[in-house]
């Protein structure tokens, strides 16, 4: 009998929901890949045709909750009324309550790949695409409605956006205020501060100040004929700075 794609999905779900309930109650290093298949009352074999070792749950249950996150922020009838601090803001705040009931193993996993690095690229991170789209159709619908004017490195911040709620959860696990308030206030100053400063234009004015004075070298270069020699001139001129700099203080140690 063929299983079709929605069955595969929830049995993945379950077997996702089973290994982070035994990781929470007994730690990591006690569960094994037999007892997350008996919890989830699947087959000991089975389990391996979803999740080949156990240190794959960890990814998967990160992705599962983000792809869960962005499905709940895409449905939210009331979206289209946000701005585009508010939406940013929205995003965060449900992606962290979403991460509340298994907070503890939340905690567990990010040691763990702080740890060994090399375990999170090893790791699938499928979520992380589908963050990055929805993030940028919040920057989409800003420049559409007037929020925000077009601006070049877009696809630089999505991505810095998206890598920075890693940030966001680090902050969280180690927040002891009450209700992380201290968190709240975070992502509102945070966001706050970064949409001002699209809307005022400064970054624009920023990056426009240095390619302006790359521009210029460059053509300052180039009016004297050579521009290669010029600029292997100018790179070995700094190589004899440094060379008689280093030279100065070996004969001040002489």
């Amino acid at each position: 009998m063929k299983i079709s794609k929605q069955q595969k999905s929830e049995t993945r779900k379950s077997l996702i929901i089973a290994a982070v309930t035994l990781f929470s109650e007994r730690g990591y290093e006690r569960v094994t890949m037999n007892a997350i298949a008996e919890e989830a009352n699947i087959g000991s074999s089975t389990i391996y045709k979803y999740f080949p070792k156990k240190e794959s749950f960890l990814m998967a249950y990160r992705n599962m909750v983000m792809e869960d996150t962005v499905a709940e922020i895409k449905n939210y009838e009331d979206l289209e009324e946000f701005d585009l601090h508010e939406k940013l803001q929205f995003l965060i705040d449900t992606y962290l309550e979403n991460l509340l009931e298994h907070r503890e193993f939340v905690d567990q996993t990010i040691k763990k790949f702080m740890l060994n690095p090399i375990m999170h690229y090893k790791q699938k991170n499928t979520a992380d695409e589908k963050l990055k789209a929805l993030i940028n159709d919040f920057f989409d619908d800003a420049i559409e409605e007037g929020e925000l004017d077009s601006f070049p490195f877009k696809s630089a911040l999505v991505k810095t956006l998206a890598d920075g709620v890693n940030g966001y959860v680090i902050y969280w696990l180690n927040d002891e205020s009450e209700e992380f308030t201290d968190t709240t206030k975070l992502i509102d100053l945070s966001l706050g501060i970064l949409v001002l400063l699209l809307r005022s234009g400064l970054i624009d004015k920023a990056i426009e100040l240095i390619g302006f004075l790359i521009k210029s070298q460059f053509m300052r270069l180039s009016e004297s004929g050579n521009l290669i020699s010029d600029m292997l001139s100018l790179y070995q001129g700094t190589k004899k700075k440094k060379y008689k700099r280093k030279s100065k203080k070996a004969a001040d140690k002489e």
